[in-house]
């Protein structure tokens, strides 16, 4: 839900992050500013693996795969 914590992770780390659901981001996705870190000073960038994108050599941040879940309280 909107302003609610999640979790945001992947084989490679997680960041907790405060949750602003908006109609431009379609379902299934989620958008994030970049540089960004959670509340523990964890990067966003630790989910993002130093392999490139196949197309155009450049860092893999707009293909990145994240599983959500809502902080339990």
């Amino acid at each position: 839900a909107d302003g609610e914590e999640v979790i945001v992770s992947n084989e490679l780390g997680k960041v907790t992050l405060r949750a602003a659901v908006v109609e431009r981001v379609g379902r299934g996705m989620i958008w994030s500013p970049r540089p960004i870190t959670d509340r523990l000073g964890r990067p966003l960038n630790a989910l993002a693996s130093g392999e490139p994108q196949l197309l155009g050599g450049g860092p893999r941040y707009a293909s990145i795969q994240v599983r959500l879940q809502r902080m339990t309280k």
